[in-house]
């Protein structure tokens, strides 16, 4: 299977703010950072299990102010979602997921660029690509925004994707990297 068929089957049932909003309350989560238990709501069991084998801890402090991206990571949890760090650097993994307005969604989407992130697809499905070949990817759709970067970190492991109802096609992630 190609990279590209490996990441549109990853990023098969990414969508469902409902189902994330859902998620979110029943965990209780407020802040940018997420409390440990929020955060093992957002992954699933088969990615705390991978961060686990891996020996990455939970990070309480994330996101960090002095972290090149934490505008955005902030930004998360300013919306009334988490994002959330195990490890360190970009051997490490961090999930993010919350749903957003349009105005929030502009605002956000505007500072990725402005940190050379690349755009691909389009309408309620639109892929950021890190700079450089960098381990990170952002998803955007209509009415939420989803989010992994670290060697460690994984679509298929961000919990909200999996529950979602919307389907994006593998026409959308031709510029993303490969996943697992």
């Amino acid at each position: 299977m190609s990279p590209t068929e490996r990441t549109g089957s990853t990023l098969r049932s990414l969508g469902g703010v409902a189902a994330l909003a859902s998620l979110l309350g029943l965990a209780g989560c407020s802040g940018g950072g997420g409390s440990e238990g929020a955060c093992h709501e957002v992954v699933t069991a088969q990615g705390l299990e991978a961060l686990e084998e891996a020996g990455l801890g939970f990070d309480a402090g994330w996101p960090r102010a002095d972290d090149e991206w934490a505008e955005v990571y902030s930004a998360f949890g300013q919306a009334g979602g988490v994002s959330c760090r195990w490890g360190e650097g970009d051997e490490g993994a961090t999930y993010s997921a919350s749903p957003m307005t349009a105005g929030q969604l502009e605002q956000v989407t505007g500072i990725l660029e402005a940190l050379g992130f690349t755009a691909a697809g389009s309408g309620d499905r639109v892929f950021y690509v890190a700079p450089d070949g960098r381990p990170a990817v952002f998803v955007a759709t209509g009415d939420a925004l989803y989010g992994v970067a670290g060697s460690s970190a994984h679509l298929d492991d961000l919990a909200p994707t999996r529950r979602g109802r919307a389907t994006i096609s593998s026409r959308n992630s031709s510029a993303l990297p490969a996943t697992r």
